[in-house]
């Protein structure tokens, strides 16, 4: 998982800027693609929010009277509004949805397990073992702090890097 933009945002204020040839002899770049399929709960999740009258539900009782709704534009404009957040909570932290308790979503399950984070904690782990420093990155602030709790959980020494002021995470 990566947000490169963000990360160099994160950065960038404690950063110079060098050339490669600059910096003598770099460690090799290793990319390794790993696809996790979603689970049945998760994608059933996706689904649901997938749909964009559920979205239009869903829209409508967060935010009662909206133009949009009145307009009957909501479906039309559902990705902008919102629904894209909720297919990433859904494939990626869906306990971390701040509108998870929605009534619309009962009888559906929810668990941050999804195979994916269990892929990544595990890749983590592995790396680790081998005595290798790992930076795992999201644009959810909550898939860090939930990751970082669960790498604690084993007894890997792991920080979140997201200060929090007042109870708040700051980006």
């Amino acid at each position: 998982m990566t947000n490169v933009s963000r990360l160099w945002r994160l950065l960038a204020g404690g950063m110079v800027r060098r050339r490669k040839r600059d910096m003598g002899e770099l460690p090799p770049r290793t990319t390794r693609t790993i696809a996790a399929p979603m689970g049945k709960s998760q994608l059933e999740l996706y689904r649901f929010w997938l749909d964009a009258g559920n979205f239009e539900r869903y829209f409508g009782w967060k935010h009662p009277g909206h133009r949009m709704l009145e307009a009957g534009m909501v479906q039309r404009f559902a990705a902008a509004l919102g629904q894209l957040s909720k297919l990433e909570y859904a494939t990626t932290l869906p306990e971390a949805d701040p509108d998870i308790l929605w009534p619309g979503l009962a009888g559906y399950q929810h668990s941050n397990w999804t195979p994916k984070n269990l892929k990544v904690l595990q890749v983590a782990i592995d790396h680790v073992q081998r005595g290798e420093k790992v930076l795992i990155g999201s644009d959810l602030i909550e898939t860090g702090r939930w990751l970082c709790d669960r790498l604690l959980e084993k007894g890997v020494r792991a920080a979140h890097i997201v200060e929090e002021r007042a109870g708040r995470s700051r980006r």
